[in-house]
């Protein structure tokens, strides 16, 4: 289910290698000397209980999975088994060389990843900020905020993986993304109370913004973003929709042009 599985498969072998002085002391030096079912209780105890409590935990997961099954593979504790050097080395051996094929072959086949995915995500959201900035049909605003947890949920894990936030800032900004999509979405809810607002001519330019490959924003969408700043703080009532309204063009603002001088400072009046 990764973007790039490698990674954590040869994790996987990794502490496959280090079970294997675990595994050779069960086969080789406790297990002979075992007679009874009490004393293999006795001698495994100590190594499953520790291990299969940090298995319990995600952080440690793939370190104490790996020296489990590295150690209980080789026991195989069933009437056919045969505790000697050679059924030893043939089943740790089988173990490490099947990991390592399928880390290589995984290599091979799978080119896909955690950035190539992210671009994807965001190339969808690009496309679909097009359509709710160019049309207020509220299926389609309802359909996007929707989608927009699912798709938080898996950026958010791609972010976190070293290989995107290290080559690329695609996963970031798709987020910047999803929050200027709920922000537009603000904005197609209220513009029918603000007919005198500049509103729809922003809209446009917003589309013609994500319709474009680069992701820089032009100057001029700035000033009219703060023209609508502008006209909206000059109204004098106070209302819900006149807040949900100051609260988008602000987010868009902040999102769009972070390092913009500030639209007010303390003690100004629009």
């Amino acid at each position: 289910m990764m973007d790039d599985p490698v990674p954590a498969i040869n994790m996987f072998l990794k502490y496959t290698l280090w079970s294997v002085p675990l595994s050779a002391l069960y086969i080789l030096v406790l297990l002979p000397d075992v007679q009874y079912f009490g004393m293999i209780v006795l001698v495994c105890a100590p190594l499953f209980i520790i291990l299969g409590c940090y298995s319990a935990r995600p952080a440690l997961l793939m370190v104490a999975l790996p020296l489990l099954f590295g150690v209980a593979g080789p026991l195989s504790l069933h009437d056919s088994a045969r505790a000697d050097v050679t059924s030893f080395i043939n089943t740790t051996t089988a173990q490490v060389l099947g990991t390592f094929i399928a880390a290589r072959v995984t290599r091979l086949i799978r080119s896909v990843g955690a950035d190539w995915s992210a671009r994807r995500i965001r190339r969808a959201i690009r496309r679909e900020m097009v359509m709710i900035a160019s049309s207020s049909r509220a299926y389609q605003l309802q359909v996007f905020a929707v989608r927009m947890l699912d798709r938080i949920g898996l950026l958010v894990a791609r972010v976190a993986q070293g290989e995107v936030t290290r080559h690329n800032t695609v996963a970031r900004e798709s987020l910047r993304d999803l929050r200027l999509g709920a922000n537009i979405i603000a904005l197609q809810q209220v513009k029918k109370h603000f007919p005198s607002l500049p509103l729809p001519g922003l809209l446009r330019q917003l589309a013609v913004l994500f319709n474009r490959a680069e992701n820089q924003p032009p100057a001029p969408l700035l000033l009219t973003v703060d023209q609508s700043i502008t006209a909206i703080l000059s109204l004098p009532e106070t209302t819900h929709h006149r807040r949900t309204l100051i609260t988008a063009l602000v987010g868009l603002r902040h999102n769009l042009f972070p390092h913009a001088p500030h639209y007010l400072t303390a003690g100004e009046t629009p």
